[in-house]
């Protein structure tokens, strides 16, 4: 993926971030800011979504987002106070995949050569979680949001997007 490609691709992704937070909360986000990584580990505190992706990209995305912050999207997904751990797993996995298919469908649609096919979502909560980008650099895309931040984090396979 050259490099005019890779930054489409990433606008997709902001852009559908953006989108779908708004009429999924009603809220709006603040103007997301991108930061380069440092290294090749992700380290979080809170909820995290994960899809991957393969066929003319290969790579991951990854979605951040602090407690409050998942409660809310989770809360509005449902339709219900989530009950627990699970609910708002299952619903932060939803988001992103939510995210992550209209960012797909819109770079697939531009792009008929190098097509794009994401895998099932998942999602983890816990405190210091580590993801590791073997071989790979990433960029985090830093949404604010109240006083707390959405982080996007997307990697692609490796030389494509230093």
């Amino acid at each position: 993926m050259d490099e005019k490609m890779y930054n489409r691709f990433l606008l997709y992704f902001i852009n559908t971030t953006i989108t779908s937070w708004n009429k999924i909360t009603g809220e709006s986000l603040g103007k997301p800011r991108i930061e380069k990584m440092k290294d090749n580990t992700f380290l979080f505190s809170g909820y995290v979504g994960m899809i991957s992706f393969g066929g003319g990209a290969s790579g991951r995305v990854l979605l951040a987002l602090d407690e409050e912050l998942a409660i809310l999207v989770s809360k509005e997904l449902m339709g219900i106070e989530p009950e627990g751990v699970t609910d708002i797993t299952f619903a932060i996995a939803e988001f992103l995949n939510i995210v992550t298919g209209n960012a797909i469908s819109l770079f697939n649609n531009e792009s008929l050569v190098k097509r794009i096919f994401p895998s099932p979502p998942g999602a983890f909560y816990g405190k210091d979680l580590k993801f590791m980008n073997f071989k790979v650099k990433g960029f985090n895309t830093v949404f604010p949001v109240k006083d707390k931040a959405i982080k996007l984090n997307i990697v692609l396979e490796e030389g494509k997007n230093d």
